[in-house]
């Protein structure tokens, strides 16, 4: 997902469902956001891989004209087995639960990572 900022790498998304907006003839996806290691209160550590996400309890409604391109994201089995780690190419290991570390998750606002 394209990010405000444009320094700012992407956000990374797992697209949950497809829906159309009729209100606003507009076609919308539901996310379940990735978070990056910084991201998270506990912050990167150094066990941490260079590609890790991890997969959030925190979904939200995207407009599908925010998708900048799609990438893979695979076990940490499957990424070790990689003979080549594409620019594309995520692992995920953890959940995050990112309704417990944030407030604003919790009451179901909405909290960009």
């Amino acid at each position: 997902m394209r990010p405000a900022e444009s320094d700012a790498p992407s956000y990374i998304a797992k697209v949950e469902k497809l829906m159309a907006d009729d209100e606003n003839s507009e076609t919308m996806v539901r996310v379940r956001w990735y978070y990056r290691p910084e991201d998270t209160i506990e912050g990167r550590g150094t066990f941490h891989g260079v590609k890790e996400i991890f997969l959030s309890n925190d979904y939200d409604m995207q407009s599908t004209h925010a998708i900048q391109g799609k990438c893979v994201v695979h076990t940490l089995q499957q990424y070790m087995k990689l003979k080549y780690v594409g620019v594309d190419d995520y692992f995920c290991r953890y959940e995050y639960d990112a309704g417990e570390r944030d407030p604003l998750v919790a009451d179901g606002e909405r909290f960009t990572p």
